[in-house]
């Protein structure tokens, strides 16, 4: 039977489709409100834990790069510090076997305490070969020598003492210099 549009049927039974058109939508509305509800209360704080997370390890991996960094560069002071006492040592016992030199060729005799200055220079060699590169210990070695030879053995004719140390000790000066990262002049 055919309900003509504006019969009072008619008019009850839009009346009636809007009521369950509108609970329906209301349904959705609530079904989809809870389902935002859930992914607000569960999703969000989960999201802010995992961001804490990436900036609680992010801190500590800055933090544990600057400490390593310092730790890095406390070694090297303290490697350069060993290095730069050897080198001072024996520069020290160095100046000392020079003047014993120079003065048996100036007075035409040695000091009394010429060999215990040698043995003491010869330790301090030992030492640098123990904490120094390979190329300042061939230096240190060969300038050794040279003050050696200037104290128990004859100078060639014409030779001051001097210049007879002079190259030798000029290439140790350059090795220790470059072994402590001193620029050369």
């Amino acid at each position: 039977m055919a309900v003509r549009p504006g019969a009072p049927k008619a008019r009850a039974l839009e009346a009636v489709e809007k009521v369950v058109t509108a609970l329906q939508e209301r349904r959705i509305d609530r079904m989809y409100g809870r389902y935002a509800a859930t992914v607000t209360s569960v999703v969000v704080p989960l999201l802010g834990v995992v961001l804490g997370a990436a900036g609680a390890l992010l801190g500590t991996y800055l933090s544990t790069r600057v400490t390593k960094q310092q730790a890095d560069n406390a070694k090297a002071a303290a490697v350069r510090a060993e290095y730069k006492a050897a080198i001072t040592a024996f520069l020290e016992i160095a100046e000392s076997v020079e003047q014993a030199a120079g003065r048996r060729y100036q007075e035409g005799n040695l000091p009394q305490d010429v060999s215990s200055r040698t043995h003491q220079m010869w330790f301090r060699q030992k030492c640098i070969e123990l904490v120094c590169s390979a190329s300042l210990n061939g230096k240190t070695v060969d300038y050794a020598w040279r003050m050696h030879h200037a104290c128990y053995r004859e100078l060639p004719s014409n030779v001051d003492v001097w210049d007879f140390l002079r190259d030798h000790r000029n290439a140790f000066l350059a090795a220790a210099r470059e072994e402590l990262g001193i620029p050369q002049p």
